[in-house]
């Protein structure tokens, strides 16, 4: 029973597109001298997200300091007009 073999092809793993892009990345954290290694480069990319999200956060908070970070009624309602009936430079010429 064990002088049994199979002739089946071997198909090795597909690449993964983009993975070249996050080892370049990592490399540049490592070259800059922020890490060491490659695991301590994608904790500072990581960091660096976080950073960036929690600045987006305060920046949307804080665009219109006069309201509080709130939108005013007018605001709102030109929001639901423009939601509800798009301009017409929006809308998809006539065949």
């Amino acid at each position: 029973m064990s002088d049994v073999e199979f002739n089946e092809p071997s198909y090795g793993a597909a690449p993964v597109p983009g993975a070249r892009a996050r080892k370049s990345i990592t490399e540049f954290v490592i070259k800059m001298g922020l890490a060491s290694d490659e695991t301590q480069a994608q904790y500072v990319l990581l960091g660096a997200v976080i950073v960036a999200i929690l600045l987006a956060i305060v920046i949307f908070h804080f665009a219109s300091p006069h309201t509080g970070g709130k939108l005013s009624p007018e605001a709102a309602q030109q929001i639901g007009q423009y939601l509800t009936q798009p301009p017409s430079s929006f809308t998809a010429p006539a065949p």
